[in-house]
């Protein structure tokens, strides 16, 4: 358009020139006043048609992308046509129908994401430079995102996308059907509320916290049970006993390693940990009480979160 508009303005300008000297109406200098004015029309209107042009292109753009998020927000919260035929909003979006896909929920670390705002604000463009499709939305606080799996190596280069931001991210198992892109959603989530801060945690990395998260319902009463002795006591005593029990599960049970990371004499260790078996009735030496308050700890860890 301006390199017709250019055109249009050398045509016209040569048109009065021809006419100005055949004719003698304008001098040289009465020529040159025309030509400043005439550019400065030029200008001008370039410049109202490329504010206009920029408007009418925000526009189309904003209205793509909001397309585009709606597409994302039908599938991944069930609404609209996209629960009833994904596969649909899934061509629309681009994303391969074979190869499966994973959803990635992903929220700052600390659980503080600032209202709208992504905490993996590049992550598409990112992941598309290393071959990945993908789609993504805000759903309550939440990024949701839909990921091929199409790639043999899928997993490191999307923790390689998210290592930057460090925000918290869960990631469901991978999926062939998207018609169970629900199940995938919640199984992500659960990855999410399993996943230590400033972590990412595949599906199945840590089967016990995905195991207390996926069902709080149940695990707040094993919290209760567990650790209800234990959580009753001084606030002091009970962050130490919790503390010390969080470095007994870290340190494969050393307790050498306990003392070392506590700053604390061995001993001191001992007594905590017999002290935390008057109070729960269970102790980490035994196996079976051992995994019931590992994962009542991680519960209760959980709940705090």
């Amino acid at each position: 358009m301006t390199d017709a508009l250019r055109v249009g303005s050398k045509f016209l300008w040569g048109r009065i020139v021809a006419h100005a000297r055949a004719t003698q109406v304008a001098t040289e200098a009465e020529l040159v006043d025309i030509a400043s004015e005439l550019w400065l029309m030029h200008d001008e209107f370039v410049q109202a048609m490329t504010a206009g042009y920029r408007t009418e292109y925000s526009r189309a753009l904003l209205g793509r992308q909001q397309e585009r998020l709606g597409l994302v927000y039908g599938l991944l919260t069930a609404r609209g046509q996209e629960a009833a035929s994904p596969w649909a909003a899934v061509d629309r979006l681009g994303l391969p129908r074979t190869g499966g896909f994973v959803v990635v929920a992903a929220q700052a670390a600390g659980r503080e994401t600032a209202l709208g705002r992504m905490p993996l604000p590049r992550i598409e463009p990112e992941l598309g430079d290393r071959g990945l499709l993908s789609a993504w939305v805000m759903a309550g606080g939440v990024q949701l995102g839909i990921v091929s799996t199409a790639a043999p190596d899928w997993q490191l280069q999307l923790r390689d996308a998210a290592a930057d931001a460090a925000p918290t991210v869960g990631v469901s198992p991978v999926e062939p059907d998207y018609g169970r892109i629900g199940q995938s959603v919640r199984l992500a989530r659960t990855a999410l509320a399993a996943a230590d801060p400033g972590t990412l945690c595949f599906f199945g990395d840590a089967p016990v916290p995905m195991s207390a998260a996926g069902s709080p319902e149940v695990s707040g009463p094993v919290v209760d049970a567990v650790l209800g002795g234990l959580l009753a006591a001084p606030e002091t005593e009970r962050d130490a006993l919790l503390e010390t029990l969080t470095q007994w599960f870290a340190s494969d049970g050393t307790v050498a390693d306990v003392a070392t990371r506590m700053w604390v004499h061995q001993n001191t260790v001992r007594n905590r940990l017999r002290r935390v078996a008057s109070l729960t009735a269970r102790e980490v030496g035994r196996p079976r009480e051992a995994a019931e308050l590992y994962l009542a700890l991680t519960a209760f860890r959980q709940r705090g979160n």
